[in-house]
């Protein structure tokens, strides 16, 4: 990433490299304001992430566990945060995973900051939408 206060070509260019072939699962975690702190649906959705991975064959599969920011504050602190969000969940999924569930899985964070907004951020509800992490499946 970019020591700049803003994204950059080479910001959008780790991300799609990232993300490039991987398959995105639909669901999106959401956090406290300025922290890495799930909100309570959030709290909900980890159990069923975990449900959803222990139903599926995940050998030759890499988990990529990704956090955003919303854009305010610094561009350096929003990756930071971003990356905290990303490792929250996976704590969170170590917790309270039945036992056997997480073992064998590929599993790495990401965190990408302010990259990819879903909202404006000018406004408290795409701030709020913005704040998020995703998670995606690379076959290899």
């Amino acid at each position: 990433m970019t020591d700049n206060e803003e994204v950059g070509l080479d910001d959008l260019r780790t991300m799609a490299t990232l993300l490039i072939g991987a398959e995105r699962v639909s669901t999106t975690f959401r956090f406290v304001k300025n922290s890495s702190t799930l909100d309570a649906r959030a709290q909900r959705d980890v159990a069923r992430l975990l449900e959803w991975l222990a139903g599926r064959n995940m050998v030759d599969k890499e988990i990529l566990l990704v956090g955003f920011a919303d854009s305010v504050g610094k561009f350096c602190v929003n990756i930071v945060l971003a990356e905290q969000r990303a490792q929250q969940v996976l704590e969170k999924m170590t917790a309270i995973a039945s036992a056997g569930v997480l073992e064998g899985l590929q599993i790495k964070t990401v965190g990408l900051g302010e990259v990819s907004p879903l909202a404006c951020s000018n406004a408290p509800n795409g701030r709020f939408i913005n704040r998020r992490f995703e998670v995606w499946i690379h076959s290899f």
